[in-house]
């Protein structure tokens, strides 16, 4: 139980991280410049984006211990089943993603100057984005499997473990009546 006293912290440790690394690689380049532009500014300002990389593999550690110590924290209360188990999975591939998609991008100075590959490190700047489709998904399942669980516990307020439920469904999609033509 003692490891689990700092669960609070843990999101908020997220969300700085990943805003702060955020920030670092926003500064450091531009994905709009010219290859060349962009591999001369990402050297030029290469330990802005390395401190911004390693801020945002850093946030998809402090997901990955604040939903392993949510996990624990629902199947102390006895209420541990397959919702739980989506949520803790997602959770689990999301961050590891997350850190594998930081540490390819940190490998982005070395392909721009060592390799003279400008193409190659605006592409491993840009994987995080182009999983943004999968990310968001897996998120969906894990406040919809926490959600699920919690609303079982009296770790959290009904209302909170519901709106994990009702954010992290699937949309909802009206269609629209045909054209009249």
């Amino acid at each position: 139980m003692h490891q689990l006293r700092w669960l609070w912290f843990t999101p908020i440790a997220f969300t700085v991280l990943r805003i702060v690394g955020g920030q670092f690689v926003e500064e450091a380049i531009d994905q709009r410049d010219a290859p060349q532009v962009f591999a001369s500014s990402l050297l030029a300002n290469a330990e802005a984006f390395s401190i911004g990389t390693y801020l945002v593999g850093l946030s998809g550690l402090a997901f990955l211990w604040f939903a392993w110590a949510l996990r624990e924290r629902i199947r102390q209360a006895g209420t541990f089943g397959l919702a739980e188990t989506v949520g803790f999975a997602s959770a689990v591939v999301w961050g590891t993603l997350n850190v594998a998609a930081a540490a390819l991008a940190a490998s982005a100075p070395v392909l721009a100057d060592y390799f003279d590959d400008p193409e190659g490190a605006r592409l491993v700047t840009n994987l995080e984005f182009a999983t943004a489709p999968l990310a968001l998904t897996l998120f969906g399942a894990f406040a919809l499997g926490n959600g699920l669980a919690l609303r079982r516990t009296a770790l959290v307020p009904p209302w909170l473990a519901w709106a994990g439920v009702v954010l992290g469904g699937p949309p909802r999609h009206h269609r629209r009546p045909p054209a009249h033509r």
